[in-house]
C-alpha cells in the first residue's frame, strides 16, 4: 500500500511538471506571436536606418533583414521619389494609384539582408513610409512591416548660420502671445529635424536651409514671441498652419502678422528652373535618337554632327533609361510648383485656388520660364 502511494505520488509530481512545462512553452508561443509577425513558422526581426544626406536633397534608407528577403515593397502616403533606381539590384516596379499613394515594388536578383534606397519626399505633409518585406523562404507565410516618419520639412538641414540676408528677399511671419520658448521648440519640432528640445538662453534663432530647393529659414524665438522668416513661401505656410494648430490644441492665445516680400516667389521660380529645364531637355533628346541612329546608319562619318548631337547619339540607352522614369519626376516638380502656388493664395488671404490648378498644370506642360 505504501509504495503505491509513493508511486501515485511520483506520477502527480511529474504530471505537475509536465503541465508547468506545457504552460511556459504556450506563453513563449503567445510572447513570440506578439513580439513577430508570422502565421505557422518563427517570426524575424528587421530594422532600418533613415538619414538625410543634404548633398544629393535626398534620404538615405537602409533596411536590415535577420532573413534574406527576396520582395520588398515600399507604400507611401505622401509624394515620393526613388532615386537611381538603376543602381538598385533588384526588378524595380511602380504602381498607379488614383489616390496618390506612391507604391513600389523591389524583386530582389538575389536572396539579400539589406539594400539602400535613395528616397526624395515632397515637403509639406507629415507622412509616413511602409516598408513591406517578403522573405525568401517559400515556406514563409509572413511578412514584416516597418513603419517610418517623414516630417513635413524634413528635406531642410539645420545650418550655423544664414549667407547676406539682404541678398535673400525675405518674407516672415510673426507669432504673439501666451507661450513659451519652450512651446515653441515642441510645436515646429513636428515638422522640422533636429529642434532642442530646451535653449537656456532668452532669445535664439536657428536657421535651416532647403537641401533641393536651396533657400533658406531663419526662426527667432524670444518669450511670447517667434518671427519665421524665409524666401520659400512654403515653408513659412508649413510652419504657420503647424503653430496655429498646436497652440490651437493646447488653448494659447496668439496673434498673426506677415510681410511677404513678391520677390521671393521669383526666387523659387528660379532654383527649380533648372531642374524642369533638365526634365525637358531629356525629352527633347529622346525624341531626337531615332533620327540620329537612322542617320548613323545611312552615313559613315558623323563628324559634321554637333557635339550636342555626338554626345545624345553615345549616350543613347543611357538618356532612354532616365526618360522612363521622367513622368514620376516631373511630377513630383510640378507637385512643388502647385504647393508653392497655393501656398502664396493661403499667405495672401485667397483660400480656394483649385479651380486654377489645371491652368497651371495647362501652362507647365508648355513650360518656358523666360
Amino acid at each position: 500500500q505504501k509504495n503505491e502511494e509513493e508511486q501515485e505520488s511520483k506520477v502527480n509530481k511529474l504530471e505537475k511538471t509536465k503541465k508547468k512545462l506545457i504552460d511556459k512553452y504556450e506563453q513563449k508561443k503567445v510572447k513570440d506571436t506578439n513580439t513577430f509577425t508570422g502565421a505557422g513558422i518563427v517570426g524575424f526581426k528587421a530594422r532600418y536606418n533613415f538619414i538625410l544626406v543634404p548633398s544629393e536633397a535626398a534620404y538615405q534608407l537602409m533596411i536590415e533583414s535577420q532573413t534574406e528577403m527576396s520582395i520588398l515593397m515600399i507604400q507611401s502616403n505622401i509624394n515620393i521619389d526613388i532615386l537611381d533606381e538603376d543602381e538598385i539590384p533588384a526588378v524595380v516596379s511602380f504602381s498607379d494609384n488614383d489616390s496618390g499613394q506612391f507604391i513600389a515594388t523591389f524583386r530582389m536578383n538575389e536572396p539579400t539582408n539589406n539594400i539602400v534606397l535613395k528616397v526624395r519626399a515632397s515637403e509639406g505633409l507629415h507622412g509616413s513610409i511602409n516598408a513591406f518585406i517578403i522573405p525568401h523562404k517559400e515556406t514563409s507565410k509572413i511578412c514584416k512591416r516597418l513603419d517610418i516618419s517623414i516630417l513635413p520639412l524634413g528635406l531642410h538641414e539645420k545650418i550655423s548660420n544664414l549667407p547676406n540676408t539682404e541678398d535673400l528677399e525675405l518674407s516672415s511671419i510673426t507669432f504673439t502671445g501666451t507661450f513659451t520658448q519652450k512651446d515653441v521648440l515642441s510645436w515646429i519640432s513636428g515638422s522640422l529635424p533636429n529642434v532642442p528640445k530646451v535653449y537656456d538662453q532668452e532669445q535664439f534663432v536657428l536657421y535651416y536651409k532647403s537641401t533641393f530647393v536651396g533657400t533658406y529659414l531663419k526662426i527667432a524665438i524670444m518669450r511670447e514671441k517667434c518671427v519665421i522668416s524665409s524666401n520659400n513661401l512654403s515653408a513659412l505656410t508649413i510652419l504657420r498652419k503647424s503653430i496655429a494648430s498646436e497652440a490651437n490644441s493646447k488653448g494659447k492665445q496668439y496673434e498673426i502678422s506677415s510681410e511677404i516680400a513678391d520677390e521671393s516667389v521669383e526666387t523659387n521660380l528660379s532654383l527649380i528652373h533648372p531642374k524642369l529645364e533638365e526634365q525637358y531637355k531629356l525629352a527633347r533628346n529622346v525624341q531626337l535618337i531615332d533620327g540620329l541612329k537612322e542617320l548613323q546608319m545611312q552615313e559613315e562619318d558623323l563628324n559634321f554632327l554637333s557635339d550636342e548631337y555626338k554626345e545624345i547619339l553615345g549616350n543613347a540607352e543611357k538618356i532612354k533609361k532616365s526618360f522612363e522614369s521622367q513622368p514620376r519626376k516631373l511630377h513630383f516638380l510640378w507637385g512643388i510648383i502647385a504647393d508653392l502656388y497655393n501656398d502664396i493664395a493661403i499667405i495672401k488671404g485667397i483660400h480656394d485656388v483649385s479651380g486654377q490648378i489645371p491652368k497651371l498644370k495647362q501652362i507647365l506642360n508648355n513650360y518656358d520660364f523666360d
